[in-house]
């Protein structure tokens, strides 16, 4: 009887992992998708108002990415809580957050990285202009 009430809490536990991460992974991509870089072609061709409207769009996506990157943070004393709450059931949880969390941290700082790439080769071009 014992072995079959264990078997039926890992079974119930592994679905709340599975479940969880998918929460965490589906509004993650979702996320991530609204705040890609359009793929933006810098060159010389482009007029002086082109070039100042395209950085305009990247200095406004880039705030809006570095507003999403201080918003993901990871309530560790609220995890920690509800871990010694629930007998340590919730480190499950807490881990599968915190791995989510981190993975798109780091997707955000690439993007980061990409839009002040691309406005330090739009202010070269525009230096060059003048």
């Amino acid at each position: 009887m014992e072995l079959i009430k264990l078997i039926i809490l890992v079974l119930s536990l592994a679905a709340i992992y599975y479940f969880i991460k998918y929460l965490v992974d589906s509004s993650a991509a979702k996320s991530i998708k609204k705040l890609k870089l359009k793929n933006y072609s810098i060159n010389s061709s482009l007029s002086k108002k082109e070039l100042k409207g395209r950085k305009r769009e990247v200095e406004l996506k880039l705030k809006q990415i570095e507003r999403e990157f201080s918003e993901n943070k990871i309530n560790h004393i609220l995890h920690l809580i509800l871990s010694l709450i629930t007998a340590g059931v919730w480190i499950l949880v807490w881990i599968i957050i915190a791995n989510n969390v981190g993975s798109k941290r780091d997707r955000l700082e690439k993007l980061i990285d990409e839009a002040n790439l691309t406005l330090v080769g739009i202010e070269d071009v525009l230096d060059e202009m003048e």
